[in-house]
């Protein structure tokens, strides 16, 4: 973003000139590099690690696979010995260890592998719970490598040699309940004790196995990382040289892209100052033309109201009193065209204040209504106001709300065919704020018209009028301040008159109050008009919007 004024030039072309957004775009993308090739070796290193951690769970799980196996064997042999029914339940319990690794295995097994199952089984195998997912997955992943399947096949002979004990176990426990000779027991512990030396040395195979997986795993996710490293140094270093050259390229090109801007900058910001000044200037011409003519015109609408009245005798012709009247009304008209165009200047030059007092808005809406019903009437227009209950007083300046309010009613008669209806709506909203709606069902705007009727002066084309949406209030205003409020409406004999301030001056003053102003409206369907006073300038707004 420019910015004009002489600090602003120097802190914005430091900080937003195209050299330094190269220069920004340069150390992000080598950032990125660099992260990616940091993301790639820990994506490889937390692979490896977890790799080894599955054949660590398997050497862990090898390990309480002997042990039960161990102690079956042994309750199995205190079992024909003491023929105590504690040591045939402690090798039930063993054997129970075995047979959840051989579930598990045969689980996973197949076509048709089954995780949950696979998993239960590791679990009654008294594997580690936050082991048993990555046994599962490992054997999924691994059991076509030829060291971990070889340690599958003891895996699978130890099985056969498990199920071989139990029937050993069977058998004693049948001779035990038949109460068969000692000797006979004996033989069939004996046979335990042979398959004990079978299961030792399955077990030693499968620990060997076991033992150059890990090994090859550990070479495998070193070389890997090795290489992914050194694949990410060259192409970081690749892409940043690169980088580099294109960014030295393109540096020079901002370089000569930010002299360019500075020029256009400087001469933007002289430009900015001549228009202020032009501004300023206008605004004291404005200002003093202003003044200027309210003197003449005060006199002009002096004078021939004296005429109108006859106050320093009879008038030969009636025509020239006729005549008094029009140019009364046309001063007035000319009158309140220059202090809307005053208001206006002042507003833009910040030194329109306001004179803000505690008052009632309902007096204040009721009496700008009771100002315009004389226009309505001639114009054959229902004018009709609805005022909310126990609405709150209000901070502000009456005088200036009754302006608003005045010219709101002026524009919405004079764009009101006859036989039509205005309306007036002073009620709090949902959020405290107090809401001021005029309403007609005039001929209405598009969103052009509105966007036009909003900017001083501006002149509005309509299918049915070729005229303006903004209607004369400070005239009235004016008027009221003068005494001549009555004169000055009776006045306003011409459909269409206005200089185009209405609206843009309502708006201004709304916001010197902090509100503001909507304009809803659809060509041919009327327009609502609506001016918000915000809930810190009212009394007691709260309290008597929760009633």
């Amino acid at each position: 973003m420019l910015r004009f004024g002489k600090l602003g030039l120097q802190r914005g072309s430091v900080a937003h000139s195209p050299a330094a957004l190269a220069r920004r775009r340069r150390t992000t993308a080598a950032i990125a590099i660099f992260f990616t090739a940091q993301l790639l070796v820990a994506g490889f290193g937390a692979a490896g690690v977890e790799v080894i951690n599955i054949l660590r769970s398997y050497a862990a799980g090898e390990a309480q696979w002997s042990k039960a196996q161990k102690r079956a064997v042994l309750s199995l042999t205190r079992y024909a010995h003491y023929h105590a029914q504690g040591d045939w339940n402690d090798f039930r319990s063993a054997m129970s260890v075995v047979a959840g690794d051989h579930a598990a295995r045969t689980a996973l097994e197949g076509s048709s592998r089954d995780i949950a199952k696979s998993e239960q089984g590791f679990l009654a195998g008294l594997n580690a719970r936050d082991d048993v997912a990555g046994l599962a997955w490992g054997f999924v992943l691994f059991h076509n490598w030829s060291p971990f399947a070889a340690a599958v096949e003891d895996w699978r002979h130890a099985d056969g040699l498990a199920v071989r004990l139990t029937h050993i176990g069977n058998d004693i426990d049948s001779a035990i309940r038949q109460r068969r000779s000692q000797p006979e027991l004996w033989a069939l512990a004996t046979q335990a004790f042979s398959l004990d030396r079978s299961f030792t040395e399955n077990e030693r195979n499968f620990s060997l196995h076991m033992g150059e997986a890990s090994r090859m795993a550990k070479t495998l996710v070193l070389v890997l990382l090795t290489a992914v490293s050194a694949l990410s140094i060259a192409v970081g270093t690749w892409l940043i040289g690169r980088v580099t050259r294109a960014g030295a390229r393109a540096e020079e090109r901002a370089e000569e892209s930010e002299s360019r801007i500075r020029d256009v900058a400087q001469e933007l910001a002289r430009a900015r100052d001549d228009a202020q000044r032009a501004n300023k200037s206008k605004s004291r011409f404005l200002g003093n033309m202003s003044y200027e003519l309210r003197a003449p015109l005060n006199a002009i609408m002096g004078f021939s109201d004296i005429i109108a009245r006859q106050s320093m005798g009879e008038i030969g012709n009636p025509k020239y009193v006729e005549y008094a009247k029009d140019i009364h009304a046309s001063a007035g008209r000319v009158l309140a065209i220059v202090d809307d165009i005053l208001q206006l200047s002042r507003i833009e030059a910040g030194r329109l204040e306001l004179r803000e007092e505690k008052f009632s808005v309902a007096e204040v809406v009721g009496e700008a209504v009771h100002l315009c019903r004389e226009r309505a009437s001639r114009a054959e227009v229902s004018l009709h106001l609805r005022l909310a209950e126990e609405l709150p007083r209000v901070t502000g300046d009456p005088l200036r709300i009754k302006q608003v309010v005045i010219n709101l009613l002026s524009n919405a008669i004079k764009f009101t065919p006859r036989q039509g209806r205005v309306g007036v709506d002073c009620v709090l909203t949902g959020d405290g704020d107090l809401a001021i709606s005029v309403s007609d069902t005039g001929i209405g705007m598009s969103e052009a018209d509105i966007e036009e009727a909003m900017r001083p002066f501006g002149q509005v084309e309509n299918g049915q009028t070729n005229g303006q949406t903004n209607g004369q209030m400070s005239g009235q205003m004016s008027g009221q301040m003068s005494g001549q409020m009555s004169g000055q409406m009776s006045g306003l004999s011409g459909k269409f008159e206005g200089a185009g301030l209405g609206l843009p001056l309502s708006h201004l003053l709304m916001q010197r109050h902090g509100g503001t102003l909507q304009v809803i409206s659809e060509p041919g369907e009327g327009t609502r008009v609506t001016v918000t006073l915000p809930a810190w300038r009212l009394e007691n707004a709260g309290a008597i919007a929760a009633q």
